[in-house]
């Protein structure tokens, strides 16, 4: 499991990633009407792909039952 979830978080890094410098070039080449509309959309656009990114890395470091391993030891 730990392989899966490690596996998603780099594919999710790299795509975050492409997106982004992809997002540069585009901003690059942009007029200035368009810019304005462009780094409008930067908070709606990332805010998916960075919530999916943090719960999948909460997930890989999750360990199932070790909060009840904690109390079996007490």
């Amino acid at each position: 499991m730990t392989r899966l979830s490690n596996a998603f978080l780099f594919a999710l890094t790299c795509f975050i990633v492409v997106v982004i410098a992809t997002d540069l070039q585009v901003y690059a080449s942009a007029t200035p009407e368009r810019k304005e509309f462009l780094l409008a959309l930067i908070p709606i656009k990332y805010t998916l792909p960075l919530a999916v990114w943090l719960i999948a890395s909460a997930f890989a470091r999750w360990k199932p039952g070790a909060s009840r391993m904690k109390e079996r030891e007490e």
